[in-house]
């Protein structure tokens, strides 16, 4: 009968010691496939970054060929185009070259502009003659289903203020005093900053008056293209301002520009296959 017990002690014993060494190895599979998991997980999120990392420095290249396109060739879009297409031509050997130190095949190639209208005024107030009557008006449209860059107004004088309005179904209006207020009223609100001079320049792709920060002006693409651009109470201030508009704009000044520059992008590793383009508008709202 002991002989039996033992026996029965014996296999119960032996069973818990297999549950135990089942119970091990699952937890061991287990802890490995999370491992695996985090790790496949990680590198992932390193490619994305390195993908992140190439476009941001595409960008801050491609918005100096743009600026300098434009400040070099300031009357002829063809000029700028082919200034921005030599150069990417370069720029692409460059990166490739770069890249290639860090087993990553890069190309970057010149995929077409965007033109665009340069609407300019020197002095003077900020109302006009839209349809060449004689009578200037003060609440006008510059653009219509657009978007713009390079958007900037300088107020050397005034009694009141002008507002600058970006119409995309809800408002985004920037009330511009003579007196150094800016004001900003969206949906979410109004916000102001002020000018410590009595002559100002807002400047509206960088969010800056007077080369100071201004918050109000961060719409950070708040405002959905397309939209509309208005001038009103245009009589109120004078100055000087200019913009840029993706199609066809009016005012006192106009003149055909560059407006974006589109680039095909492609980044292989043994983790990354990316393929994309990438427009390039410098200073859009």
């Amino acid at each position: 009968m002991a002989d039996v017990d033992e026996r029965g002690q014996i296999l119960l014993i032996g069973a818990v010691v297999i549950a135990v060494i089942v119970v091990a190895l699952s937890l061991l599979l287990t802890s490995g496939l999370h491992a695996e998991t985090a790790t496949r997980d990680a590198a992932s999120d390193v490619s994305a970054d390195q993908t992140r990392t190439l476009l941001t420095e595409l960008r801050s290249d491609g918005t100096w060929l743009v600026q300098r396109a434009t400040s070099a060739h300031p009357n002829d879009v063809g000029e700028q185009e082919r200034y921005v297409q030599d150069n990417v031509t370069t720029l692409g050997e460059q990166y490739r070259r770069y890249y290639a130190h860090s087993d990553s095949a890069v190309t970057v190639e010149f995929d077409g502009i965007e033109t665009g209208t340069t609407v300019t005024q020197s002095s003077g107030t900020l109302d006009y003659d839209t349809d060449g009557d004689g009578t200037r008006e003060e609440d006008w449209t510059v653009a219509s289903n657009t978007r713009v860059r390079n958007a900037t107004v300088t107020v050397d004088g005034g009694s009141g203020a002008t507002t600058v309005v970006f119409d995309d179904g809800d408002t985004y209006a920037v009330e511009i005093d003579a007196g150094g207020t800016v004001s900003v009223d969206r949906p979410s609100g109004t916000t102001t900053c002020t000018a410590s001079e009595s002559t100002f320049t807002v400047d509206l792709g960088n969010a800056t008056v007077d080369g100071e920060a201004c918050p109000a002006l961060a719409f950070d693409h708040a405002i959905q293209a397309p939209y509309d651009v208005r001038i009103e109470n245009g009589d109120q201030v004078t100055g000087s301002y200019r913009l840029t508009a993706d199609g066809s704009a009016t005012g006192p000044n106009t003149a055909t520009q560059l407006y974006a520059v589109d680039l095909s992008v492609t980044h292989r590793t043994s983790r990354i296959d990316y393929e994309g383009t990438v427009s390039i508008a410098p200073e859009e709202l």
